[in-house]
């Protein structure tokens, strides 16, 4: 499956990692994790909500969709992350359909925060009770005391 990228006005392209889209959609990434599967087993949660946003999200030019096929969050799925090439990037774990709204409220928090942070005090709700691990970019640099 290949990323989505939703342009401002609504129009999907499909595009390849790596490949120019025309338009700045990585400045911030929600990847979705396409293995999650629900506790029986029968549904793969992660290519539901993958279907869902691309069916219901109209886009705002600050954000790509991307399938993944693990975020090693097995034990509690749905899995997904949101990540900036020079800010933080944070993983969620159990996550059901209901919290699509917060992942994307979250993702255009990240891509409009000057310093690539998804702030605690102003996350959604969702995202303050799911959160995994905030990993730094590879360009943070800090002094060790």
């Amino acid at each position: 499956m290949h990323p989505i990228c939703i342009k401002p006005e609504g129009e999907r392209m499909d595009g390849r990692m790596g490949e120019k889209t025309g338009w700045d959609a990585d400045k911030a990434t929600l990847f979705i994790c396409k293995t999650c599967r629900s506790a029986d087993g029968t549904e793969r949660l992660g290519v539901s909500m993958i279907a869902r946003l691309r069916e219901n999200y109209a886009g705002n030019g600050t954000t790509a969709i991307r399938a993944v096929t693990c975020l090693s969050q097995c034990a509690n799925p749905c899995a997904a992350a949101l990540s900036r090439p020079d800010g933080f990037s944070y993983v969620f774990s159990g996550l059901g359909a209901g919290d699509l709204g917060d992942l994307l409220s979250g993702a255009r928090m990240l891509a409009e925060d000057e310093r690539g942070l998804l702030p605690f005090r102003d996350r959604p709700a969702a995202l303050k009770r799911t959160l995994v691990a905030r990993i730094p970019p590879f360009s943070h640099q800090e002094d060790i005391p």
